[in-house]
């Protein structure tokens, strides 16, 4: 049975050969640092779907590879009795999701690495890029080498990925430049939905995917994120689409000026308005002091 080369999940380890392309300088660091023996703490860094995890696995499976006894764990197990017998006996710790859990959960996370890592352990973990300024400065405390960093790709990155994962799961690769692009800038060179947007454009099935067959993806994907928001975010988005680029106090000014909203706190304003510029379904812009926002297929040349 072929792979699925759109797959856009954690890679586990019986399909790393089909589906982890590229990283290859991230990779060989990895390695040469696997096979020094010395305690070491390296964290891999990204925002969400960029492939922390799946390179979590593909380093588990260099480590037994090498021979070593290799332990992989979910953060919220790090402090159960069981697997702190499992972490005395391992020589490679492998710490995943530590990017799911807050600031506070993940100081404390950050403590016990730099226990281990003090025990003489050699540790890799899975981390958000960006925290709060304690909680960095106490993962920098814990973290003893050069981090593995994986960022957001570009357009030329992404179409590479695509065509040598549907090579490898021997998919014939039928995407059109103009189709390429489009998804990159909706993607924002995230992996994850990247490929969840070309994965949904290819099972439509025609021979030939044009620009227009993905901005069909793009907004049936979008449209069951939009269905998943609150009332207070569709209208949000309801009106910076009537509007096509409105500022902030104007756009706050709007929503109290709708009998539903009037008792809107700032707050909570700010709050939906960013978790709509986290599904990358606004887009802002700083102009001087003033901040105006649109929604992203005006930007990406979307006629919507």
């Amino acid at each position: 049975m072929k792979e699925d080369p759109f797959y856009v999940g954690e890679i586990p380890e019986d399909k790393i050969e089909a589906l982890f392309v590229n990283r290859s300088s991230e990779l060989t660091y990895a390695m040469n640092m696997i096979g020094k023996r010395m305690k070491m703490c390296i964290p891999i860094l990204g925002d969400t779907g960029t492939g922390k995890s799946s390179m979590l696995n593909v380093i588990a499976a260099l480590g037994k590879k090498s021979g070593l006894k290799v332990f992989k764990i979910s953060v919220e197990d790090y402090d159960k009795e069981e697997t702190r017998k499992q972490i005395e006996d391992t020589e490679l710790l492998l710490v995943d999701n530590i990017n799911r859990v807050d600031n506070t959960t993940a100081i404390s996370i950050y403590q016990k690495i730099t226990e281990n890592v003090n025990a003489g352990k050699r540790i890799f973990f899975c981390d958000l890029t960006k925290r709060e300024f304690k909680a960095r400065k106490e993962r920098d405390y814990a973290v003893t080498h050069k981090p593995i960093i994986l960022s957001t790709l570009k357009t030329a990155e992404l179409k590479r990925w695509l065509q040598e994962r549907m090579q490898r799961c021997d998919y014939s690769y039928n995407f059109t430049d103009e189709a390429i692009e489009l998804v990159a800038k909706r993607s924002k060179g995230n992996l994850r939905d990247f490929f969840r947007y070309c994965g949904m454009a290819y099972a439509y099935g025609t021979s030939t995917i044009t620009f227009k067959d993905m901005e069909r993806a793009i907004l049936d994907i979008d449209s069951h994120i939009i269905f998943s928001l609150d009332d207070l975010s569709r209208f949000i988005l309801k009106v910076i689409y009537a509007k096509r680029g409105i500022n902030t106090g104007e756009l706050f000014n709007q929503i109290k000026e709708n009998g539903r909203w009037k008792n809107t706190s700032g707050r909570l304003f700010y709050k939906n308005l960013d978790e709509l510029i986290e599904h990358g379904l606004v887009v802002s812009e700083r102009f001087g002091h003033e901040v105006t926002y649109s929604l992203i297929y005006a930007k990406i040349g979307m006629n919507v």
